[in-house]
């Protein structure tokens, strides 16, 4: 009887140490992957270590169209340029018109600035990343098109990660990341996502809300409601420059709802062309 009972023992051991890694579950639930661990796949899914050290510069150029939806009506064309020098950025959308002659967002490594369309007053989208300004600092907006791209320098900066799975977002499953800056972005909540298989960053989502004032029986009828404010970026149309995987395509909508003056507009850069290693002057990350 002993004898049979240890060779059952035995044939049941070897059947699981056959199994490959990952496939038992006695020991309970298969860990959840970290957030350190995405992006680290992210970054492998660039390039390499050389070849992203290698890269202390970036243009990224390519033809802009806006359109505006609420808060103004319109469809124009321009140039769009996406400039950074490590931790350095510049956005620039230029068009040329008098009333709206683009978007100028840059940090300078210290200090962030932005463009006005007359002397005085910006735009929606501007106005909103000068109030926020991490988003730039951090090196948020822009994705990988930037060398000041937050995940490679996460290390550094020790931003708090929340690894949600893989959600399904506008029909397409992605892995979601939460991501907190350190500092500076107490209100905005930030989500970051990359494709299954391949670690692709394709989507960015930034959300914040101010909360209206409670509804009393002296409120008019229409009462407060809350006020939500909502950037989403995507990148797709990835091509290896250098050694490195970015995007050639990106595209911004900003999108205001709830206020008394809703506004959503939409930027798009297509055709980008992307040169590593250019000089760049420090000026070009100020907004004069």
């Amino acid at each position: 009887m002993e004898t049979r009972k240890r060779r059952r023992l035995l044939i049941s051991l070897s059947i699981v140490l056959a199994l490959p890694a990952g496939s038992a579950t006695l020991a309970g639930k298969e860990e959840k992957m970290k957030g350190e661990d995405l992006l680290a796949k992210h970054l492998e899914a660039i390039g390499t270590v050389e070849a992203r050290a290698a890269a202390k510069s970036r243009a990224a150029v390519g033809i802009v169209q806006a359109i505006f939806r609420h808060g103004g009506q319109g469809h124009v064309r321009g140039k769009g340029m996406f400039l950074s020098d490590g931790n350095k950025l510049r956005i620039n959308w230029a068009f040329a018109l008098v009333d709206y002659p683009g978007e100028q967002l840059a940090f300078d490594g210290s200090k962030v600035s932005v463009g006005d369309i007359r002397a005085g007053i910006r735009t929606e989208l501007s106005d909103f990343v000068y109030h926020y300004d991490f988003l730039l600092k951090e090196g948020l907006l822009g994705g990988a098109l930037t060398t000041a791209w937050a995940p490679l320098a996460a290390v550094e900066r020790r931003p708090k990660l929340d690894y949600s799975g893989l959600k399904k977002t506008e029909g397409v499953q992605l892995h979601e990341l939460k991501y907190r800056a350190r500092k500076g972005s107490s209100d905005v909540q930030v989500w970051l996502y990359f494709e299954p298989e391949s670690f692709r960053h394709v989507r960015s989502r930034y959300r914040l809300t101010i909360p209206g004032a409670p509804r009393t029986a002296t409120t008019d009828s229409a009462g407060r409601r809350d006020i939500y404010h909502t950037i989403t970026e995507q990148f797709g149309e990835f091509k290896t420059v250098d050694g490195l995987t970015l995007p050639h395509t990106y595209s911004l909508e900003f999108a205001t709802e709830g206020g008394p003056t809703p506004f959503l507009a939409t930027w798009s850069v297509d055709g980008i062309e992307i040169a590593n290693n250019p000089a760049l002057e420090d000026a070009s990350f100020k907004v004069k």
